[in-house]
């Protein structure tokens, strides 16, 4: 069983600093060995305010405004030190922070570089605590 990884910070984290002989040690990591390193999750930033009326009778909730209703882990992806032509895969959980259940969806963009694949059910709703699991692949072309 894994455990469920818990957010460190409730105030806006500051980038790390980092010295250039770490910075060089990270990238020479490959995209699985900085996955299984990850050891924090950061809040995300919120692009838009939806109106959840929309999805749900539940208009209240626990999250704050300035925070989103789930949290994504790992926080980011990265994919590093690929071969072109080789497809690279990445799991990403967005676990729900509110104690109603609430809907995800996955909006897809076409891209010729990455996929994205979840739930089965377009709108899935994820109960209170738990999450929803996706698969981010990654096909790049050249090595830039």
């Amino acid at each position: 069983m894994t455990a469920i990884p818990c957010l460190r910070s409730k105030v806006p984290l500051k980038p790390k600093k980092v010295t250039p002989s770490v910075y060089t040690q990270e990238m020479l990591q490959s995209t699985e060995e900085r996955l299984a390193k990850l050891k924090e999750m950061h809040q995300p930033r919120i692009l838009e305010h939806l109106d959840i009326s929309n999805t749900t009778h539940h208009k209240l909730s626990v999250v704050g405004m300035n925070q989103s209703l789930f949290q994504p882990h790992p926080s980011e992806l990265v994919f590093q030190n690929f071969t072109p032509g080789k497809t690279y895969t990445l799991p990403l959980r967005l676990y729900n922070k509110d104690k109603v259940s609430r809907k995800v969806k996955l909006e897809r963009q076409d891209s010729d570089f990455f996929h994205v694949a979840g739930p089965e059910d377009a709108g899935s709703r994820v109960a209170p605590g738990l999450a929803a699991s996706f698969t981010v692949s990654f096909t790049p072309q050249e090595n830039k």
